[in-house]
């Protein structure tokens, strides 16, 4: 058994702190200043319909979608003497995991034109499941071979599937 601690990048989820609250601050604008400048005009037509698109989408889905990935992408492994340990990066809350916690994991590459971005996924016994972005660790390369080595279950690579437009599709459901 191999003691391991995961080393989170804490730049990265600066970073997103520093856009959600730059992507809230664009709903107020939005909102009390940008939107009531498209009514004054009384008419509804193309210019209209098409800031107002851009407008939600820029206030409303990218809000939400940093707000997300800061709830939910925050923790660190821990493996200590054979025991899996989830912690909470900005809160420092462990969570213990026993063996009947965890069916396993799986490994999954997000590709887009310039990068191949890579994730480790848990599953959880109760359906649940948690990623672990790639550029979200230092020492990310070996989080794969020390899991395995710890004997938690690899369940094999699966491809990356969008579901809906932030969700995507899980292979070991």
């Amino acid at each position: 058994m191999t003691n391991f601690r995961s080393k989170f990048n804490y730049l990265v989820f600066g970073l997103r702190l520093l856009f959600f609250i730059l992507f809230v601050g664009l709903f107020f604008v939005f909102v009390f200043k940008v939107a009531p400048s498209f009514y004054a005009d009384n008419k509804l037509g193309v210019k209209l319909i098409l800031g107002l698109l851009a407008g939600l989408f820029l206030t409303i889905f990218l809000p939400y979608r940093f707000g997300k990935l800061l709830l939910k992408e925050r923790s660190n492994i821990i493996l200590e003497n054979g025991q899996l340990i989830l912690k909470d990066a900005i809160t420092s809350k462990e969570r213990y995991l026993e063996k009947t916690d965890l069916n396993g994991f799986s490994t999954t590459i997000y590709q887009t034109k310039a990068w191949n971005f890579k994730s480790i996924i848990f599953y959880f016994s109760n359906g649940d499941k948690l990623e672990f972005p790639q550029f979200l660790y230092w020492n990310f390369k070996d989080i794969k071979e020390t899991l395995v080595e710890n004997n938690v279950k690899y369940l094999g690579h699966e491809p990356y599937r969008w579901k809906w437009f932030d969700t995507r599709q899980y292979m070991y459901d």
